[in-house]
């Protein structure tokens, strides 16, 4: 395959990751990291509620100011080693005051893109 074809999949692949992402946002929030990850998932056309997760909050009254509101939630936090074990952190917290994190959107995310980029905040490049 021609590196062309190559990053046109790519690219193609990433846009349909985006795309369920999007639908998906608009049910349940999405948690992010901090405020150019938010900014950058608007840019993205990401149109539904978006928490940062750095609020001045350590993370189990965070987990437990979620539980408050939501049922489930989006989990997009970055896929470098700090942004997996956070996300893994931050998930069991979630589970164990009742409520689901959809990991689908990082998943697709790291496994398309962590060779080329390892945190939200760098999707920057791949808005038009």
């Amino acid at each position: 395959m021609s590196s062309g074809k190559y990053f046109q999949d790519t690219y193609d692949r990433l846009q349909s990751i985006l795309e369920e992402g999007k639908e998906r946002n608009i049910e349940r929030p999405i948690i992010v990291e901090g405020r150019r990850d938010r900014d950058v998932l608007r840019e993205l056309g990401f149109e539904g509620e978006i928490i940062l997760l750095n609020q001045g909050m350590n993370l189990v009254d965070f987990a437990d100011e979620i539980a408050t509101h939501y049922s489930e939630v989006i989990l997009l936090l970055d896929w470098d080693r700090k942004g997996e074990e956070l996300t893994e952190k931050l998930r069991h917290l979630l589970r164990d005051v009742g409520v689901h994190c959809d990991l689908r959107l990082w998943d697709k995310l790291h496994t398309l893109l962590s060779s080329h980029i390892s945190s939200v905040e760098e999707l920057s490049f791949f808005v038009q």
